[in-house]
């Protein structure tokens, strides 16, 4: 019981720096261009100082061995979802430009500005390895197997094929942050401590900055036009807790480190990647439905993280 408590006074922060980056932008206290900023602090700066601070401090030799089987089992969680969300959105029945975007909902988390902050504050700093891993395997499927869905039902053709995957993960500082953080403690390199101390100042900003970010992006939505679609419902229900609860137990079965499975499925139960609305504008999708699928998703996550917590525990 204590550490349920524990687990919601987390969760009442998170959520009233929500509300705060809601209240704020609705004040016109942050600008957009503000809002923009804050994306570029955490991509460029806060989140990859996380990383590196976790590598510099806390890594164990052990501990690669379970990343490379996070980022393992991460790829295969999408590739095995995608199927999952591709026939959700034909149950639905949904118009072609639809299908893509509803089969990207179903199958991908915001792992990078939702997932690792949540992730660190519910389970502890000890799990950012292993998130570090999770996100990258996200990161690539995202830009193939998630891109792909919504370009092959959109009326934009992606291309490229592996050099523009390629292209676009050089363009994510986490990455360098994971190869750098990893060179440096196989190589046993001992940072000072004024660098150490700015690494951890730095990373301090992840989880206030990034829920700030995602209450003023709330706001680019009109409530009363999203709550009365139904499809955005089943959609959430799907990414927040059918696929975080078949992952469970199906996971239970195989892996025994509970620390381990308590990851990949809080990572699972993560609202939709705003990505999907960026790929759905960019490859003729339908991006005010991956909107709405953004807008609900984030705001029920309140409510179905703390449940598919208690379930897990």
């Amino acid at each position: 019981m204590e550490l349920f408590f524990t687990i919601m006074s987390k969760l009442i922060i998170l959520t009233i720096y929500i509300a705060i980056g809601y209240g704020a932008r609705k004040a016109k206290i942050l600008s957009e261009e503000f809002i923009n900023g804050i994306v570029k602090l955490l991509m460029f700066i806060s989140l990859p100082a996380l990383i590196l601070n976790i590598f510099l401090t806390s890594f164990d030799r052990s501990m690669l061995s379970q990343g490379m089987a996070m980022l393992v089992i991460s790829f295969s969680i999408y590739i095995l979802s995608a199927p999952i969300g591709y026939a959700v959105a034909r149950l639905m029945r949904l118009k072609r430009k639809q299908i893509g975007v509803t089969a990207f909902a179903v199958t991908f988390p915001n792992y990078t500005f939702i997932g690792i902050p949540v992730m660190t504050s519910i389970l502890g700093e000890g799990v950012l390895m292993n998130a570090s891993f999770g996100n990258l395997a996200c990161s690539v499927s995202v830009y193939t197997i998630g891109l792909l869905l919504i370009s092959k039902f959109g009326t934009e053709e992606a291309d490229g094929g592996l050099r523009m995957v390629g292209r676009r993960m050089l363009r994510i500082p986490m990455n360098y942050a994971l190869a750098g953080g990893l060179i440096m403690a196989m190589m046993d390199v001992h940072a000072p401590k004024p660098i150490l101390d700015t690494l951890s100042g730095l990373a301090n900003l992840t989880t206030p900055m990034a829920m700030i970010y995602i209450g003023a992006t709330l706001t680019k939505n009109d409530p009363r036009a999203v709550l009365g679609d139904w499809r955005v419902y089943v959609t959430a229900l799907m990414r927040l807790m059918v696929m975080p609860l078949l992952l469970y137990i199906i996971g239970r079965i195989f892996i025994e480190d509970r620390m381990f499975l308590n990851t990949l499925v809080i990572g699972e139960a993560i609202p939709t990647a705003s990505f999907c609305a960026l790929f759905a504008k960019e490859y003729g999708g339908d991006d005010v439905l991956a909107s709405k699928y953004i807008f609900i998703s984030t705001l029920l996550c309140l409510v179905t993280i703390p449940i598919i917590y208690m379930i897990i525990i």
